[in-house]
């Protein structure tokens, strides 16, 4: 994986250094008769055959009817699609013009059985490039398979079915859509990719959001290149094993010399041989890793393997150690045109800074202008990036772009307003999460801005309107950051600061005899849920959302909604529902029952799973308050309310608090639930299914009302 994004130079060097050195081997032959040595050809020869020499099973083209027939996955029948064949293998190869490249190859077979798996049929290959340097397809075949009237029918893929999508000024996703799709199909997708980066031998994932029946992943290495293996997940690999085999490049000599008046040409086969070790990793029948309430991405828990370039060593030449610091990293990035060099260009915000400068003096509130003048000037594309799309220059110019062309373009202006302004770099929840051993930067995904104010540290993001100052996106809280400065390693910092989720729900009720219930419901949030409320109010208008809200209030009918502080990002975002409903509760002449919360509390368990394998992760600390006041009819007494209840996680890492109090003809209920731990490990899960089972069943108790 990345180490430094310049190491194609380091790796040209190496190719002359690898030459010089066959070179000095064929000379030791005594080949006195050349006037002179061309390798006009080379090539890898690997004596461990062919990947897929072990199973013969997957053949591109070679499909068995039986698995068109097939309706459903016996082994999950709720799944919308399987793999039933997914093989790789990475290996260096040798050639006279491009030197060396990595050659990655995979052959990709999924059945679709539901309209649910439609979305495996697009496959993306990323495409890393720097300056002219690029990694290519060297090869791409696909065709989806259909079962007509009992014969199977071919569609291959097409041109028009294939598109590059542009990341930034390092990656392009090749983007391909299987032609023919519907239920029942399997597409096969097998291509090659040529790489000069040594850093990106590609990873591997064996788990996914569908079963996959069968995944082998082989990968050959020289003895003269060093990679870190890092394995994860929960599930066992059927095969992992390590060989060692010797190895060779064959190379073809020409001479060419002349006579008196003759040129004659000759030729002879010269064979370095090395030490080649192969890793190869097979998984069989691995089941779907399903999303489940508070997870981050899924690629933090499947098993996987991925490699880190640490070293390289040469015949006869010193060890290039690759195992870099933080402090190089960060130094490389500062460095970089695209990066530390776009935020050097005082001159693209020289109008700016003269106007913030004139309405503040004191560094906090030229903070705030700055930041408030990046977030409503600009709009973010919705593309995640570390890079600028291009230049900030252009970013600025047409007031749009990704995250990094907005939050590298704060960090810039704050930089020229005379602020201790630095960016840091991060990977996002749906990104994974960073392993701090070795340094890599392929993993980071993000970028967002420190300011460092009398030894007070602010995180900033600008790339949502609706997010007051000073708080981070939440797909940004993923433990910590890496703060990027010219010197070097300046450390790590933590994302999550004041970020939270607070929702408290007002209700005044009143209980007619009847049965009926009536009165208003007022939702306030602040954090996240008031930036959700606030973002869903106004990108899907008015009209829309006030219909959804009425959708969500199952049982009721809401006569009446009103908004309060949607443009106010100082106060608590405010929904106000007028509404009555005859279904929420039941009775006869004498009796009438009723939700202790009218159903709004939690009346669902978020954890349903026994056991679980992998963390709990809310992101950031949640409270939710409710408090309902009911006012009962004349002539009518409690006959039950629910009993009080107070209970607590350990450590105090959550709390349930739960009141009810009778003053005259009102009833007046009482919860709060919070969670002030993030992250609870596996260990921990049993304890919080506990906690909040007993928190539904609280919520999901009745108020009886008796007519006396």
């Amino acid at each position: 994986m990345l180490l430094f994004y310049f190491m194609s130079v380091v790796e040209i060097k190496t190719v002359l250094i690898f030459l010089r050195y066959l070179k000095t081997q064929l000379r030791m032959h005594s080949l006195s008769s050349f006037a002179r040595m061309m390798v006009v050809g080379t090539m890898l020869m690997l004596s461990t055959g062919l990947v897929y020499a072990q199973d013969e099973t997957l053949k591109f083209g070679k499909i068995d009817i039986k698995d068109l027939m097939k309706l459903k996955y016996e082994n999950d029948t709720t799944a919308g699609a399987v793999v039933l064949g997914d093989k790789g293998q990475s290996y260096f190869q040798y050639d006279e013009l491009n030197g060396f490249q990595i050659i990655f190859e995979r052959h990709l077979r999924v059945k679709i059985f539901k309209k649910s798996g439609y979305d495996w049929a697009n496959h993306t290959i990323p495409i890393y490039h720097r300056n002219e340097n690029s990694e290519k397809i060297t090869s791409l075949k696909a065709k989806t398979y259909n079962l007509e009237n009992g014969k199977i029918v071919e569609t291959k893929l097409e041109n028009e079915s294939i598109f590059e999508e542009v990341i930034n000024n390092y990656w392009t996703n090749k983007k391909i859509a299987m032609p023919a799709i519907r239920e029942g199909s399997i597409f096969e997708i097998k291509y090659a990719v040529s790489s000069p980066y040594f850093f990106n031998l590609r990873d591997w994932t064996f788990q996914s959001e569908i079963p996959v029946q069968y995944s082998e992943y082989l990968v050959k290495i020289p003895e003269y290149y060093t990679y870190t293996r890092h394995s994860s997940g929960y599930f066992s690999f059927t095969v992992n094993e390590t060989t060692s085999n010797p190895a060779s490049v064959s190379l073809t000599l020409t001479d060419r010399s002349t006579g008196a008046r003759l040129l004659s040409t000759s030729s002879e086969q010269h064979v370095v041989t090395f030490i080649e070790t192969t890793h190869r990793l097979v998984t069989t029948n691995v089941p779907a890793m399903k999303q489940e309430p508070f997870m981050t991405t899924i690629n933090n828990y499947v098993t996987k393997i991925e490699y880190d370039f640490v070293a390289y060593q040469l015949p006869g030449q010193a060890l290039h150690s690759y195992a870099s610091t933080w402090k190089d990293v960060g130094e490389t990035l500062m460095k970089d045109d695209d990066f530390g060099g776009q935020i050097k260009k005082s001159g693209l915000v020289k109008d700016e800074v003269e106007a913030i400068n004139a309405k503040a003096a004191v560094p906090y509130d030229k903070m705030l202008l700055a930041f408030d003048l990046i977030k409503n000037s600009m709009t973010w594309n919705g593309k995640k990036a570390k890079y600028p799309t291009s230049t900030l220059r252009k970013a600025l110019n047409d007031k749009s772009g990704n995250s990094a062309d907005i939050n590298l373009s704060l960090v810039l202006l704050l930089k020229e307003l005379g602020l201790n302004a630095r960016p840091v770099i991060l990977s996002t929840r749906d990104n994974g999460i960073i392993i701090p051993d070795p340094p890599v930067l392929i993993r980071f995904n993000y970028v967002i801005a420190q300011v460092l104010i009398d030894d007070k540290s602010y995180l900033l993001d600008a790339t949502d309107k609706k997010r007051s100052f000073g708080e981070l996106p939440f797909f940004c809280l993923n433990g910590q950051g890496k703060i990027i400065t010219e010197g070097g390693d300046a450390g790590w910092i933590d994302l999550l600061t004041n970020e939270k989720k607070n929702s408290a729900y007002e209700a005044k009720i009143t209980v007619f005899p009847d049965g009926k219930l009536e009165g208003s419901l007022t939702l306030s949030a602040t954090g996240y849920p008031g930036i959700e409320m606030r973002r869903e109010y106004i990108e899907k208008g008015s009209e829309k959302y006030i219909r959804e809200l009425k959708e969500k209030r199952k049982g009721w009918e809401v006569d009446k909604i009103s908004f309060e502080n949607m443009e106010d990002l100082t106060q608590p975002a405010k929904t106000v529902f007028s509404m009555s409903t005859t279904e929420v509760s039941q009775g006869d002449e004498k009796m009438i029952y009723f939700n202790v919360l009218a159903n709004q509390g939690q009346l669902s368990n978020p954890f349903q799973a026994e056991e679980r394998s992998f963390p709990v992760d809310f992101g950031c600390p949640i409270k939710e308050t409710c408090m309902f006041v009911y006012t009962i009819p004349e002539g009518y007494t409690v006959e039950s309310l629910p009993s009080p209840l107070r209970i607590a996680l350990e450590n105090q890492n959550g709390s349930f608090r739960f009141t009810t109090t009778v003053t005259g003809n009102q009833i007046t209920i009482t919860s709060l639930l919070s969670i002030s731990k993030t992250l609870f490990i596996p260990s921990e899960y049993k304890a919080l299914r506990e906690f909040f089972a007993r928190v539904v069943a609280k919520h999901s108790e009745q108020i009886i009302l008796k007519k006396s």
